[in-house]
């Protein structure tokens, strides 16, 4: 195998800057075609502490499904069919304790941390990414032969404003290698300079009591 290589993207509208200390709710990981909880189990490490928590309260969870499972489903279907768009995100975002909604989406396999055992998602293999709805694609769909599919990891971060009602920032990376610490070092050091200062916080369901005439729009 030859030496590990990693190259980061960022993009952003024209008149974003993000404010002072920005608060950021993270919704979930798309990974091996839907959202995965145990794909975030192996990123939370890097992506928590970036946004100065020790563990950042994922959106996609059990929450929202006992809170609102309508949507929970609808989220769950369109996801599977569209991948993950602006159209999923203006759903959650009146729900976010934050001005930004954070999606990660990741593509072929999440090579293991050096540092820590465990959470580790499995190598399976990645169909190509959808074409998402919203100012940003997702970064091109690279073809690469067997062998080096085996060691390449791809990993975007998508920003929604939840005041503006669209996506507003998107940082990609691609890491030729099987070093996940490596690859997330770099991540994160580029998440902290479009962001700086930003903290994680969480989501504010409302209680199954409460929750009414779900907002899935079906």
């Amino acid at each position: 195998m030859c030496a590990s290589s990693t190259t980061v993207s960022v993009e952003r509208t024209p008149d974003f800057t993000a404010s002072s200390s920005p608060r950021i709710s993270v919704f979930g990981v798309f990974h091996d075609g839907k959202m995965s909880e145990q794909a975030w189990s192996a990123l939370a490490p890097s992506v928590s502490k970036a946004l100065d928590s020790p563990a950042c309260d994922l959106g996609y969870g059990d929450p929202l499904r006992e809170s609102m499972p309508e949507l929970a489903t609808t989220i769950d279907r369109s996801v599977r069919e569209n991948g993950i768009d602006d159209d999923v995100l203006a759903r959650v975002a009146p729900y976010a304790s934050g001005e930004l909604v954070m999606v990660l989406m990741s593509y072929r396999h999440i090579p293991s941390s050096r540092r820590r055992d465990g959470g580790v998602a499995p190598r399976a293999p990645q169909p190509a990414r959808p074409m998402r709805r919203g100012s940003f694609r997702g970064g091109p769909t690279v073809r690469v032969g067997p062998e080096e599919e085996e060691h390449v990891f791809e990993l975007s971060a998508s920003l929604y404003s939840v005041r503006a009602h669209t996506l507003v920032a998107q940082i990609d990376l691609r890491h030729n290698g099987d070093d996940l610490d490596e690859a997330m070092a770099t991540f994160t050091q580029k998440l902290r300079a479009l962001i700086p200062g930003a903290k994680c916080v969480g989501w504010s369901w409302p209680s199954p009591d409460d929750a009414g005439v779900d907002s899935s729009g079906d």
